[in-house]
């Protein structure tokens, strides 16, 4: 795929077929930790919790293109 389909200016409608799309809508992603225990436990780790924690996340939904961050 040539077109970056993060770039507002691209139409998806034109760039992906549909079945291109419901494949982008599949995802792996669970109910998530209360944010009360997100904030205890990102300050007993300095930070370190929430960013290994988001990326943990974000490598769960679907990879758009090839340099999508993962864990």
């Amino acid at each position: 795929m040539t077109a970056d389909l993060y770039n507002d200016l691209v139409d998806l409608d034109r760039t992906l077929t549909p079945e291109q799309r419901e494949a982008y809508k599949q995802h792996q992603l669970t109910p998530g930790l209360p944010p009360w225990a997100f904030v205890v436990l990102s300050i007993i780790t300095f930070g370190i919790f929430g960013t290994i924690y988001l990326q943990l996340k974000q490598s769960k939904l679907p990879v758009v293109k090839r340099d999508d961050p993962t864990a």
